[in-house]
């Protein structure tokens, strides 16, 4: 035994189909070593004897523990054909197929196990449905997977997670929905259900997950999240003010927009030139360019596209911007021109005329 206290490893060297792999082992209470000489030591048992049920029980147990580096299906399917499906045995597949992505399999075990146990596996379903792409039965089962138990918090999590990456953004707002209503403070709503409330600008329920939600003050994610929900819901200076302590520069683009928003461009401007100073980026200039352009700085706004053009001359948003204000200079220079050539009229004094 090599049993020792606990060890925190990011990987392990193991052997695996006579070739080293590396599998990591998260926060063992076992020195990973010692699963790697029990899998070799139990590698040879189950050759010498490989009818033994328990020695195919012990290597699925390690296989496991080390992340499946060894194939299991020969294990599993000698083991169900001797002893029937267990649950252990079940367990056991469900992890090897989906850590192996061998979803066809796995659809067949949540079956087998569907009608031996008689239990409704909705959520296994879903994910062997996902991953071999059959997409309308996987959502045909999502659906009742909601139904089955609107409380259930890791379904619905699982659920609005789902339905997002499906691009159902409907069905993903009413599974987080309920979820809310679950379990208020579940940190998979600050992360994925305010987001999808800002997009749809219905920042008063947004304002009712922030109240609930855990969050680490020093995040620049999550300080923006809270941020945006103030100024959607017309508390501009409160918004600006949560932002003001981040220096990331995704808060002065952020604030650069909001300003931009409510036609302070000169606010908006003077964000971009803070960030500018330590990015001057094509992004950055484009972005100050473009805010010039709408607060009628014509000139500022070519420099800034020729400036981009200098540094990447295929970039296409740059030329078609720069040709557009350049079009608008052009413009702008005859109207003066020709107001120039108008004579004007010279209305003598009434005095004047009757002295003639």
């Amino acid at each position: 035994m090599y049993i020792k206290s606990v060890v925190l490893l990011s990987s392990l060297i193991i052997f695996s189909c006579g070739q080293r792999r590396q599998y990591p082992i998260e926060n063992p209470q076992i020195d990973a070593e010692f699963y790697v000489e029990a899998l070799h030591d139990v590698n040879d048992q189950v050759e010498a004897f490989p009818s033994n049920s328990e020695l195919r029980l012990k290597r699925l147990y390690i296989n496991q523990k080390l992340k499946w580096p060894e194939d299991a299906n020969e294990d599993l399917n000698a083991l169900v054909k001797k002893d029937g499906l267990t649950l252990q045995l079940y367990q056991f597949g469900l992890d090897f197929y989906q850590a192996y992505h061998l979803y066809e399999e796995l659809l067949n075990l949540v079956d087998h196990w569907e009608r031996i146990s008689g239990e409704a596996q909705l959520k296994w379903k879903v994910v062997a449905l996902k991953g071999l792409g059959r997409e309308n039965e996987a959502k045909h089962f999502l659906w009742q997977l909601i139904q089955s138990d609107k409380h259930n918090v890791q379904n619905l999590a699982y659920a609005g997670e789902t339905y997002l990456a499906y691009g159902d953004t409907t069905r993903s707002i009413y599974a987080m929905n309920l979820l809310f209503q679950a379990q208020p403070d579940d940190p998979f709503l600050f992360k994925n259900y305010v987001p999808i409330l800002l997009a749809r600008h219905h920042p008063e329920i947004a304002s009712k997950v922030v109240d609930y939600a855990r969050f680490d003050s020093t995040d620049y994610e999550s300080g923006l999240k809270r941020a945006e929900v103030a100024f959607q819901l017309g508390q501009t200076r409160k918004a600006h003010q949560m932002l003001g302590a981040y220096t990331n520069q995704g808060v002065f683009y952020k604030r650069a927009e909001w300003y931009r928003s409510v036609k302070q461009y000169d606010s908006a401007m003077y964000m971009m030139d803070i960030l500018i100073a330590d990015d001057s980026s094509q992004k950055a200039l484009l972005t100050k360019g473009s805010i010039a352009e709408e607060r009628g700085l014509l000139y500022t706004a070519y420099g800034l596209f020729e400036a981009v053009l200098e540094k990447d001359s295929t970039n296409s948003i740059a030329q078609e911007s720069a040709q557009n204000v350049a079009r608008k200079i052009a413009y702008l220079r005859s109207l003066r021109e020709r107001e120039s050539k108008i004579p004007v009229l010279e209305i003598s004094s009434k005095k004047e005329t009757e002295n003639e």
